[in-house]
């Protein structure tokens, strides 16, 4: 069965340049004259961190990825090394604090969405640092206003 998922606009340039000072600059290993083409250079962080938030977005199993986006094995392993080293937080909490309160809405609203899914800690993560720094711009006509 198709599906088709909400559009993801993807990381802007201008955003990107703001997130990439939190991500470590690549390994230059040392390399011998015989050595020189061993191993695959590492992904692109930009394109991971994309796909990682267009499955958020989407609400998307990883198998569903397109193929604009590394391969899943490949995305999977950069968001459990950025997830140990506390890295993936940082990269999320500076990407939110970029949006505007329109684009927080419609975050907030995807992210709630795909809760009934099963997903990794990353994403309660995201939903729980959305909702922590930028709780108060959610409050829908369905809430009771609060007690003086």
């Amino acid at each position: 069965m198709l599906r088709i998922y909400p559009e993801w606009p993807g990381i802007w340039p201008w955003q990107w340049k703001a997130l990439s000072c939190y991500v470590p600059p690549k390994p230059f290993p040392f390399r011998k004259k015989r050595r020189e083409h061993l191993g695959r250079p590492p992904a692109d962080p930009r394109r991971c961190f994309n796909a990682i938030l267009w499955s958020a977005w989407t609400g998307a199993t990883w198998s569903n990825l397109p193929p604009q986006y590394p391969a899943r094995r490949t995305v999977l392993r950069q968001l459990s090394r950025w997830s140990r080293a506390g890295l993936m937080s940082r990269l999320w909490l500076a990407y939110i604090g970029q949006l505007s309160t329109a684009d927080l809405a419609v975050w907030h609203r995807n992210l709630k969405a795909g809760q009934g899914r099963v997903r990794g800690f990353w994403h309660w993560e995201m939903i729980a640092d959305l909702e922590l720094h930028h709780g108060h711009k959610f409050l829908t006509r369905n809430t009771p206003p609060a007690a003086p």
